[in-house]
């Protein structure tokens, strides 16, 4: 197939004659500057968001891998159901205190390592109560979810368990090491201590 233009005399034989022959030829100083420049500010723009959010989430589901570990590792003291449920409402701490949104990555990063250190070694109600503490600490969506520690010891109550947890301190590193004690009236365990 044979195109002809009018302000050419030859005929265009393949598709590539066409797009070269509409193509510039050269390109200016300042449209190379400019596509560079667009360039580098997307990668760098990329590189940003991948530290900032990417790393947060990194660091965010690092913690849940470290509250979920938690499951198996019952202390001996406590049932089954008890365990369970003190895990389960600090893994609803986790993520209900948006954690990942409300602190930057070096914060993120260094609470990620103190709580991998802190449960790294035995694990008992005391250690969730500085959990609940440590998030306190760290975040404001850490802080609004305290009030739910009277739900958790409603259920531990129901659940016959010897400990609950403490009110808010708002400081993980004054935590008592003694966890409060339910005190058992008429066969049922209240809120003792």
């Amino acid at each position: 197939m044979y195109l002809r233009y009018p302000d050419r005399s030859h005929s265009v034989t393949r598709l590539t004659d066409l797009i070269w022959l509409r193509m510039p030829k050269q390109f200016s100083l300042r449209t190379v500057l400019l596509v560079t420049a667009f360039v580098a500010i997307g990668c760098l723009l990329a590189i940003g968001w991948r530290e900032s959010i990417l790393g947060r989430t990194h660091y965010s589901r690092r913690l849940e891998n470290h509250i979920e570990q938690l499951r198996v590792r019952k202390p001996a003291n406590l049932t089954p159901a008890q365990w369970e449920c003190m895990v389960d409402w600090t893994r609803n701490l986790h993520g209900n205190s948006l954690i990942a949104f409300q602190t930057t990555t070096s914060e993120i990063a260094t609470f990620e390592s103190i709580v991998e250190e802190r449960l790294s070694g035995n694990v008992d109600a005391t250690t969730i109560e500085w959990v609940w503490d440590a998030y306190a600490d760290v975040c404001p969506g850490g802080q609004d979810y305290q009030r739910f520690r009277t739900m958790v010891n409603e259920a531990l109550v129901a659940l016959k368990s010897p400990t609950l947890l403490d009110p808010p301190t708002g400081s993980a590193g004054t935590r008592s090491s003694e966890p409060r004690h339910a005190e058992v009236v008429g066969g049922v365990a209240t809120g003792g201590d």
